[in-house]
This record gives C-alpha cells, structure tokens and sequence, in this order.
C-alpha cells in the first residue's frame, strides 16, 4: 500500500534535514602522505579545512591498528541526526595497556564500527545522499592488501609504504581537479559484485576507483579491476561498501541524467542481498530525497 515503517520514516526524517556534519578527528594526517596531497602536513585542528560544506576524510589500511598495537577502535556518537547540532564522531582507541588514546588515523575499523549493520548502513548512505545534494564532497581513501603479505615483521615499514601507495593514486591534480567540480571521488578497494557489475560500466572514469593489484604502480587508468576473490571481503565489509555505493548510486538518480532504472535495479539487488527486503524503501528513499529538490528545476529522470 506503499506504506513504509516507523523506522524508515525517521531515517528519512532525518537525512532531509539541512544540518551541517562535523567529523572531530585528531591528526587526520601526518607525514610524507600529507605532503603528497596537500603540499604539507595537516595539523589536527584543521578538519573543516577546505570550507564548511566539505569534510575531506581519508581512511588508513586496515592494518594501521596492528601497527600502532591498538586495538579495534571504537566510536562515539556524541550526536546523532541532531537538526540542532553539529554531528560530532571522535575517533577512540584503546592501547595495549587498556588505556584510552586518540589515533592518528581513520583505521577501516572505524567506518566498520560506524555501519554495524546493514539498516545503519544504509542510514549512513542515505545522509551522505543528503549531504552531496548540498555539494559537500567526500573523498573515501582505502586499500586492501594482502594479509599474508603484510602480516610480517617489517610490518611498520610496510604500513609506511602502502599507506604512500594510497596517497599516490589519488594524485594531486586528479584528485583537486574532481574535488573543485564537486566530484566524489570514492576508492574503495573492493566492492561486492553485484554492485561493480552494474555500476562500473556506467560511471565515468574516476568515480570508482580501485586496484589493478595493489604492488602495481601504474594507477593511470582511472578504473582499475578488482579482487578475484571477494568472499572474505564481501562478509566483512558488506555493510559499509553497500553505504558507499547506495549512497553514490542515490546522487546519480537524484542530480544527473543517466541509466537511472540501472542504477535502481543494482541498489535493489544490493538491498536485497543484504536483507533489506522491505517493500517499496527504494522508492520512498528516491522520493523522500527528491522532495527537497522538487522546487528548483527537475535535474534527474530517477
């Protein structure tokens, strides 16, 4: 009856609400890797660094936790979809001595801990739709080595080098000449299939991004292949690379002119492989975030 649940309802409540996001995040990025993209280390303070309607948020590989020994990070929501406030997420870890610190990096952990689950996934997705429709960019750095590799002892120097390799392929004037038009750039290392199947074709060069292979030092072409093997990825990472790719998959029905009823079958066939079967959620997400836009001239066929 095109009915959608409480729950459904306050997250869309939520996401049309035209509040400004505020990622709290203590040295986001330090050393050579700052020096490549930006041209000098970033200090901590500097979070809301290009202006009020951009956060930049660059993730670290997932082994950065092993080698700080630290273990998983957790987050804290000190508000959550708050209209009224600013929505602040500090980024916690705890050492070896069980003692609370703050990290210099996003480990991937983070944004796991951040989309537990498919519902608060797709929660997350739906606000950065939201979100980009007020032109605010988020870049999404990530890579996903291989474990038997990493795992040794020169484990450090390794983190060093790839966390380099990641800060590379995004170079400089790529990523600046896509960040000024108001183009998110996401790369995220791997992405389930089913999604990559039918996304991959239709977005232009530089919008997915992932890795020929990940020693591979030819990054010029803007797409590169993935993993073989997505099993061990697609059970762990399953919740947040659907957020990613809803989210992303969202701004193209909402804001440009493309093959829309593709880009709504890959996010149903995303939503129902993760078991969000709830009928009609698709359509009432498009609609509810629409509705903001409905005044100004019709930018979408979705």
């Amino acid at each position: 009856d095109g009915s959608i649940s409480n729950y459904t309802r306050t997250i869309l409540g939520a996401v049309t609400q035209r509040f400004r996001i505020n990622f709290k995040v203590i040295n986001m990025l330090i050393g050579e890797p700052a020096q490549k993209l930006c041209g000098s280390p970033i200090p901590a303070e500097s979070i809301n660094m290009m202006d009020s309607q951009h956060v930049f948020f660059l993730n670290d590989a997932p082994y950065i936790d092993e080698c700080l020994n630290i273990k998983r990070l957790n987050i804290k929501y000190q508000t959550m979809f708050n209209p009224q406030k600013n929505m602040d997420i500090t980024f916690v870890s705890t050492n070896s001595e069980g003692k609370t610190q703050y990290t210099d990096d996003f480990a991937y952990d983070s944004f796991l801990s951040l989309t537990q689950n498919v519902k608060e996934a797709m929660e997350f997705a739906f606000f950065l739709s939201t979100k980009r429709n007020r032109k605010l960019t988020m870049v999404y750095a990530k890579e996903f080595p291989s474990h038997e590799r990493i795992y040794k002892k020169t484990l450090h120097e390794d983190a060093i080098k790839h966390r380099s390799v990641t800060v590379r392929l995004l170079n400089y004037e790529q990523f600046y000449n896509q960040f000024l038009n108001n183009i998110s750039l996401f790369d995220v290392g791997i992405a389930p299939s089913y999604i990559l199947e039918v996304i991959a074709p239709i977005f232009k060069p530089g919008f997915i991004v992932g890795y020929k292979n990940y020693v591979d030092k030819d990054y010029k072409n803007a797409i590169y292949t993935f993993p073989d093997d997505l099993s061990y990825y697609d059970k762990a990472l399953a919740p947040a690379l659907v957020a990613l790719s809803v989210s992303e998959m969202l701004y193209y029905m909402l804001n440009k002119k493309t093959e829309s009823q593709w880009l709504r079958r890959a996010v149903y066939l995303s939503l129902q492989k993760e078991g969000l079967k709830e009928e009609g959620l698709l359509d009432s997400i498009i609609y509810e975030l629409k509705k903001p836009i409905r005044n100004k001239k019709r930018t979408a066929d979705a």
